[in-house]
Parts: C-alpha cells; structure tokens; sequence
C-alpha cells in the first residue's frame, strides 16, 4: 500500500459559527435550501472530463437542469438513502432538483420572484448604494457598490447581488484572521435574515464573463497563508456562476449552495488540508455543477506540501456534492476527513488525481455514480467518527466507475460497506509494475455485501492490506470470502469503454459502457458503472 494512504491529517482549525438548527427542509427547493441547477456545456456520455467553462448559466429556482434524472432505484444500493427520487410530493434529503425535478422543482433564479438587485463593480470610481446599475456620481449615492466587502455587510435575505466582470481582492484589516476571509458573508450582518423562498443569490452580472475572486493579490501573489477568498457562514444562501483562484470556505452555514462556478488552485496554511472548496460544521449543503482544477503543490507551502484536496468536507451533516468535474489534484479529489453525517457523493468525476476519493472517519456515507482516474486509490475508507464512536461506519459505494488506480476499493473489517455495481479499468496501469500491489478489492472481514461488480483480472484481492493471502482470481476470492457470486472480470477489465481514456492526464474521454454483458449486468439488471445511473456526469451536464 502507498505510504501516503495511511496518513492522518490534523483537522483545519476554523473559528465557526454553528447555528441551531434542524435536519427539516424548509421550502421548495427542497434539501433545505440544496438542491442543484443545470449546468452549462455539453451533456454526452463521459465526454470532456474539464470541458468549459463553469461560469455561466442561472441558478437558484425554475426547472431542473434537463436531462434524466439520474434515479429511481440505486442500482445496488439497498438504503432509502441510495433512492436520490422518490416522487412522493416532498423534497427531502437525499433528492435534489438535478436528481428528482419531480418534487425538488428547479433552480433558475427566475424562480425567486421577491428579489430585489443589488450591484458591484470594481472598476467604479466611487462606492455608491448598489441600488442602480450605473456607477455613482457621489459617494454612497444611487449607483454601484465598488466594494464587494462593502455589499456584502449591507445586503441580506431576498436581495440578489450581481457581480461585474472585473477582479475582486482587497486587503484584509487590521488584525483579522485570515480564517476570516478576503470577502464573507456572516449571518449577523445580514438584515433580513435570508430564507428558503428569499435567500440571499451572489451571482454574475454578465454570466459569460463571471467575476474573479481572489485569496491574493496579483497575477503571482502567494497563495500559501493568505486567506479563502470566500467564506459564508450563513443559511439560505446561494453562490452562482463566480470564478474563484483561492479557496470558497463554507463554516457553520445551512442550506447553502455552490453552483456553476470555478475554483483553482485553493488554500491553505500548509498542514495538509489545502482545498479548493472546504465544507465545515455545516448542515444540508448542496456542490454541484463546478469545475474545480489545477490544484496547487509543493512550491505554494514552505517545505512543500503535497496534500492538497478538490474538495474537502468536515463534520457537517448532509452535505451533497454531485455533478462536478474535480481535476489535476495532487492529492485527493474529495477528502471525506472526518466526523461526517450522510455525506452524499455522486455522478462526478475526479481525474487525474492520486486518491479519488477518500472516505474517512464518518457516518453512512454514500458514493455512487461517479468516475474515478486515479493514480494509487479510487475510494479508500478507513476510521472510526471520533464523535459516534459506538456507530458503525457503513458506507455505500455502487455505479462508480474506477480507471487506472492501484487499488479500487478499499475498506474495512469493523465497516459495513456495499460495494456494488462498479467498474474496474486498467487498474494495472495507475504506476509501474504492472499487477504488482494492484488490488481491485482490499475487503477484510464478513460485514459487507459485495456483488455485481466488473474487475480487471489483472489486478488482484485481499482481505488484509500487508499480508497474504493475495487473491489473483475472482473464482478464488468468491470461496474464500463468499464475495462477489455473480460478479465477473477479464483483462485490463471485464467492461469495454466506448472511448477509454489513453492517461490521467486526458481531458476528453467517454467513460460508457460499451455494448456487452456489462449493460445488464447489475443487480436487477442494470448497467454497470457511472452511467448505469445518469447518462451524464461531471460538471458539464445540463
């Protein structure tokens, strides 16, 4: 096993403001707040894994995002939570208008029809009262706000705050943390309090065009120790369409959402919890339709610091991501690091990573419908949450789709884990030796259930990490542990991809299922892999 999985990472030491609050859904858009909107680009098979831009597109209300709803049954998954649409009238946790329009309705802004506009621009001389969009004549006059810290301390619930084009930095005061973030939102300034049918919307004034938000100055500045260049620490807000080099920091918020954005780079204080987007003491969050890249190493922390993660999550309790495209990541593409509730991770794709997805220290995780290009490990789950010790981890991984890793799924004896439906692709072919320390599965004990699967014959089992016995078959790993009865595999993989991937690197591929028993061979029948569930995945799905 590659010494780096097995490291334990210091949680983020992040001042919040954690509210009071129930796990209810609290108005029509369901998931308290959540929920998702169509994202923009193409919508085809695998296609571009990075394509596009994320910018555009509205957010917030109106219908959900088109294509199919990526639901009804799990494909292997046996708790209510692996049912993203039940279709019963009621949007509650796990459904989201991208995965069940049917009760969750949609998201376009047009659906908040009691906003009112606020305006901000950069390039204006003045800073006048947001009210107009023009620039202001006098100071604190009718017209743009050139200060996005300034807005954001005077705008509250059923005001949608439009960003023009233009670059927002500005210095931290004096004595503030950096925790505290180059521009934030904070519940107790914002007046009124935003709610399920008036939030407060952040979005881009020209769509084409988003808004840059920094966490440092210059093209060049030092991102290392500077600070998330947004931190929201509120309920019922929704961040749309912005582009952003830094970090976006969500501590002690509810019901927000993040959509149709970008992220590069991310932050951090160099103690191995760099990100790109960060989740912390948090309930019912929705991430869904960014594209997050180019995740910084090494030379941005002194000493260098290779640990860096898309996105990362901490104790927070219903949180979904799905729909994005997380790539060229030196560590991890979503970092599950710990004390986490119902975490819901699905119909993204991670590539181009070491670890696709780590799952670590928390409760009833799901993960499903996701393709995974990793280089040593596409889900790997360990530990115990330290805040529900006497509960069992049990996670459910189905439908995802595993290229190029060393190790495919890894878990562990005292876990329950479902490990169903997925695809595994040139396993072989993650780093040198081929065969050689590659495991489709690393499964100890008797807890799980583990079927339906398609692996690559090159790879191997084990129920240890370290020691033998080392399975090479599938025949053989079936009697040994009861594992895996209808399961099958075959060279580089048991599955054919309609346009496989040629390196980790590659931004164009189609991660399908081509024609073969692969298309039926999931539980009751379904395909196997990502898109055995949706037929589109990652960020640029509309």
């Amino acid at each position: 096993m590659p010494q780096h999985l097995t490291l334990r990472l210091r949680s983020l030491a992040v001042v919040v403001l954690v509210f009071s609050c129930t796990g209810s859904v609290d108005g029509p858009d369901g998931q308290a707040g959540g929920g998702s909107a169509g994202g923009g680009g193409t919508a085809g098979g695998g296609g571009t894994a990075g394509g596009g831009t994320a910018g555009g597109g509205t957010a917030g209300g109106g219908t959900a995002g088109g294509g199919t709803a990526g639901g009804g049954t799990a494909g292997g998954g046996t708790a209510p939570s692996s049912t993203p649409c039940t279709v019963n009238g009621q949007c509650t946790w796990p459904e989201s208008a991208n995965t069940c329009p049917q009760d969750c309705g949609t998201y376009a802004l047009t659906r908040y029809t009691q906003q009112s506009n606020r305006y901000v621009d950069p390039a204006c001389v003045l800073d006048g009262d947001g009210t107009v969009d023009v620039c202001a004549t006098s100071a604190g006059g009718a017209g743009r706000f050139n200060r996005l810290r300034t807005a954001l301390q005077r705008v509250g619930g059923g005001i949608t705050l439009l960003l023009h084009p233009g670059t927002y930095f500005e210095a931290l005061p004096m004595g503030a943390s950096p925790f505290d973030g180059i521009f934030a939102v904070d519940q107790q300034s914002l007046n009124p309090a935003p709610t399920a049918t008036r939030p407060l919307i952040i979005t881009a004034r020209q769509p084409a065009s988003p808004p840059l938000l920094r966490s440092y100055q210059g093209a060049n500045g030092t991102r290392a120790g500077s600070a998330p260049a947004l931190r929201v620490t509120a309920a019922h807000v929704i961040v749309d369409g912005l582009s952003f080099e830094g970090m976006v920091l969500l501590s002690g918020a509810r019901s927000v959402r993040l959509q149709n954005s970008t992220c590069r780079f991310g932050w951090g204080i160099c103690d191995g919890n760099w990100a790109c987007i960060s989740i912390g003491d948090s309930e019912d969050l929705v991430i869904h339709h960014n594209l997050v890249t180019d995740i910084d190493v090494g030379a941005m922390c002194p000493g260098g610091d290779d640990r860096g993660a898309g996105l990362k999550e901490f104790t927070s309790q219903r949180s979904i991501w799905e729909l994005n495209t997380v790539q060229n990541v030196p560590r991890w593409g979503y970092d599950q690091h710990r004390n986490s509730v119902d975490a819901t991770v699905r119909y993204n794709i991670f590539r181009n990573s070491s670890e696709g997805v780590r799952s670590e220290r928390g409760t009833r995780n799901h993960y499903y419908g996701n393709v995974v290009m990793a280089s040593y490990a596409c889900l790997y789950s360990s530990g115990i949450n330290e805040q529900q010790a006497a509960t069992p981890h049990e996670d459910e991984v189905f439908n995802n789709t595993c290229i190029f890793a060393d190790w495919g799924i890894t878990t562990e004896a005292r876990f329950r884990t479902t490990i169903r439906n997925n695809v595994f692709v040139r396993l072989d072919e993650g780093a040198p030796g081929a065969g050689d320390g590659v495991f489709n599965l690393v499964a100890p004990g008797a807890n799980h259930t583990i079927d339906h699967n398609a692996f690559d014959a090159d790879a191997r089992y084990t129920q240890a990490p370290y020691d033998p016995p080392i399975i090479s078959d599938l025949p053989t790993w079936r009697t040994a542990t009861g594992y895996d009865a209808t399961s099958t595999e075959g060279p580089d993989g048991a599955c054919a991809l309609v346009d496989p991937p040629a390196a980790l690197t590659d931004a164009t591929f189609d991660a399908r299922v081509a024609p073969s028993a692969c298309l039926t061979g999931g539980q009751n029948g379904t395909e196997l892999g990502a898109y055995g569930l949706r037929t589109c995945v990652g960020q640029a799905c509309p």
